[in-house]
């Protein structure tokens, strides 16, 4: 496995529309339409940046911060192999294409 780049970094945020709003607005970051996931009990509400900024509001909340990194790596299906290998299971896996 090799890492190409830094592909996301994704940030917890109290209010999402003001959070995207605040970016784009002084920063001119666009971001797509939010969306809305659930992982176990938690509600998740994600706005994504073309740039590679993730936004996402949880409910229930969680403190506002870091909250995770994308990896480009150069063989997807050979890392989840790896992984399945090791016992170890994606919490969530988005497609941020479609």
């Amino acid at each position: 496995m090799r890492v190409d780049q830094i592909d996301q970094v994704t940030i917890n945020v109290k209010n999402l529309e003001e959070s995207v709003k605040l970016l784009s607005e002084t920063l001119g970051i666009t971001f797509l339409p939010p969306r809305d996931v659930t992982v176990g009990n938690t509600r998740l509400r994600f706005a994504w940046s073309p740039l590679g900024l993730g936004l996402v509001e949880s409910h229930p909340s969680e403190p506002e911060g870091f909250r995770a990194i994308g990896l480009k790596i150069e063989n997807l299906a050979e890392v989840k192999e790896k992984m399945s290998k090791l016992g170890i299971k994606p919490l969530l896996e988005v497609d941020r294409e479609n």
